[in-house]
This record gives C-alpha cells, structure tokens and sequence, in this order.
C-alpha cells in the first residue's frame, strides 16, 4: 500500500534544496524525446555525507510506516523541468531487494505533474514537504509538468535492514 505523510515544512524543503543545489556534481540525463526529458534529470546523492540526517529521517519514517526496519539503498535528487514527463518505471531489479520507493518533494508547483500509482489506481497531487511512499515493485509515472519552475524531488529506495 502507498503511504504520504508530510515530513518537512516549507522552510525545511527550502533549506534542503540549498543544500543539494551546492553538493550536486554527477549529472545524468538518461533520455529524451520529442523535446521532452523522459526522466528528468538525476543526481546521485548517496556520497554525500551532509544529506545523512534526511536519510535518516525518512529510513526512520519509513521504517514506522511500514513497521520494517528499512535502510535506503541509494537515494537521488530528480529534476523535471517544464513539459517533461517521467515515464511507467519500478525500482525492482533481479535481486528484488528493493522492498520500499519513497520520493520527497522539494519543489512541487501547481501543475507540475502528478504522480500515478498505476497498481493502486491512485492519482496524487504532491506538496512540498510531502514524502510519498509505495512498494518497490509498484509501476508509477509522472504526468506532463505544466509549470513554469522545475519539479525538484529527492527519491530513495529502501530494502529490510538485516
């Protein structure tokens, strides 16, 4: 089942945001087509030991939420900038270890996309501070941002910590 709590303030997403805007050094743009980014674009962040105490936060949460003791696996910052979709994905891989996908949102404007949870039928609008949660298998997608401002989101995969 999906979960959304709201993990951090509009202060708190602001001052993140900063912190990642100083630390990003790996880009990856993983596709394009017909103009538009197919992924957004994506940064690794799991070298970076000034994002701990965030991983922290949300391996705890997730952790509650889910009543599993949860570490994440990696996690990365996602940059969706106007007219871009991402397109159906999973986060599972041969090894399957990947029990739980959270994403949380930093910049999430009116219309900058909605994300789908296909498995549950579910439409969600984010917020900022929003840290939405749902299986590691679950097929999701983002819909067209038809914002003018990027959608920043940081997200994590999670597996059991044993």
């Amino acid at each position: 089942m999906y979960k959304v709590v709201n993990l951090l303030n509009q202060q708190q997403s602001y001052e993140l945001k900063i912190i990642i805007d100083t630390l990003l050094v790996k880009k990856k743009t993983l596709d394009e087509n017909e103009d538009k980014l197919i992924h957004g674009t994506e940064y690794d962040l799991s070298s970076f030991s000034q994002l701990d105490e965030i991983k922290r936060k949300v391996e705890n949460t997730c952790s509650e939420l889910y009543n599993k003791p949860l570490h994440s696996k990696n996690f990365w910052v996602s940059i969706s900038i106007p007219n871009s979709i991402v397109v159906p994905h999973n986060h599972t891989s041969d090894d399957q270890e990947v029990l739980v996908s959270a994403v949380l949102y930093l910049q999430a404007e009116q219309n900058s996309g909605k994300l789908l949870l296909e498995p549950f039928d579910v439409i969600l609008s984010p917020c900022v501070g929003d840290l939405i949660c749902f299986p590691g298998d679950c097929l999701h997608s983002v819909s067209l941002n038809n914002s003018s401002k990027d959608r920043i989101c940081v997200a994590f995969d999670l597996k059991l910590n044993i």
